[in-house]
């Protein structure tokens, strides 16, 4: 007769461990976890039909509690549970860690469970602006649109972004999608250029310059107003068309050519390859801008020019933002 054999206690979870529970999930690394079958039916219909089906029959030596062994460790279970379990049992888990996220997301479609994709599609989006590029990565394979789209239009501020990729050490993620997901990445950034053109460097009567209003620039009418037509000094002066309100085309208007120089120059940083984030765009072309502006006297060009600039600057940046938010692949 063989000796018999020691018995292994089971080693629970150091949070579900509850003796009134009615099942034991174990992990694929040795961990049980004590739950009860009432919640896990309303956290997910897979749990549901598999607690539906009957039970295997036992020896009398089995536990008193039905065991179900999960293909997951005993970390991923731990945040399944926490996060759908009752508020009163445990504070819900932030999901900052882009591992628990994606454990969140796997969860969440292998059960069906509806409100843990919703937690970990938020998760990706906060996400995205810590890392635009994982965020995208994770966002495509788990097919969350919203976080793909924020973090795409995160990685527009991101100098050399494709560079940065090639030398980044966090590589899984991106073999974890096709290289389509690339390729529509990289068409998305080469629209930005005809994107910000139209969006801020038209300029005709159809298509007049809409996003800051002439009197912010000191622009004044080329043709017949109240004050004349004669330019404003003797700074080199472009013709632009600018949107009036309550005219459906526009007008044209004279403008500092140091004003329009600078609005070329900022996009013209935005539309590179290396694209640094908006600020450096706004900030680069100011000294050569400022520079120019100083030359008239006429004008007191550093005070006008200062007060042009400073609001130009927070217009142009929203146009900038507005382009690049509408941007397309």
């Amino acid at each position: 007769m063989d000796p018999q054999q020691p018995t292994i206690s089971p080693v629970f979870d150091h949070d579900f461990n509850s003796p009134d529970a009615d099942l034991i999930l174990r992990s694929c690394d040795g961990i049980d976890f004590a739950v009860h079958t009432t919640i896990l039916r309303l956290i997910s219909s897979v749990f549901g039909d598999m607690l539906s089906m009957p039970p295997e029959k036992n020896d009398d030596t089995a536990p008193s509690r039905p065991t179900v062994d999960m293909s997951e460790d005993a970390q991923s279970l731990r945040l399944l549970l926490k996060c759908c379990y009752p508020r009163s049992s445990w504070d819900e888990p932030e999901l900052t860690v882009l591992l628990d996220i994606k454990r969140a997301a796997t969860f969440a479609h292998k059960y069906n469970i509806e409100y843990l994709n919703k937690k970990a599609s938020k998760a990706l989006l906060r996400y995205s602006d810590v890392s635009p590029s994982l965020a995208y990565a994770v966002s495509w394979r788990f097919g969350y649109a919203e976080p793909l789209r924020a973090a795409a239009r995160r990685s527009l501020d991101i100098p050399d972004f494709f560079k940065s990729i090639a030398d980044s050490q966090d590589t899984i993620e991106f073999e974890e999608i096709p290289a389509t997901a690339l390729m529509r990445l990289y068409r998305y950034h080469c629209a930005v250029r005809p994107r910000l053109e139209s969006a801020v460097l038209t300029n005709s009567r159809e298509h007049p310059v809409s996003w800051v209003l002439p009197r912010l620039i000191d622009a004044q009418l080329l043709h017949g107003t109240a004050t004349g037509n004669e330019p404003m000094c003797a700074c080199a002066l472009t013709v632009v068309w600018m949107c009036v309100e309550g005219l459906e085309k526009g007008l044209e208007f004279y403008v500092y050519s140091w004003w329009w120089e600078y609005v070329h120059a900022v996009i013209a940083i935005m539309q590179s390859e290396r694209r640094p984030g908006i600020d450096t765009a706004l900030e680069e072309p100011l000294f050569e801008c400022m520079r120019s502006a100083l030359s008239c006297n006429t004008c007191n060009g550093g005070a006008v020019a200062s007060r042009v600039l400073a609001a130009t600057r927070v217009t142009l940046r929203r146009a900038i933002e507005d382009g690049l938010h509408s941007v397309s692949d």
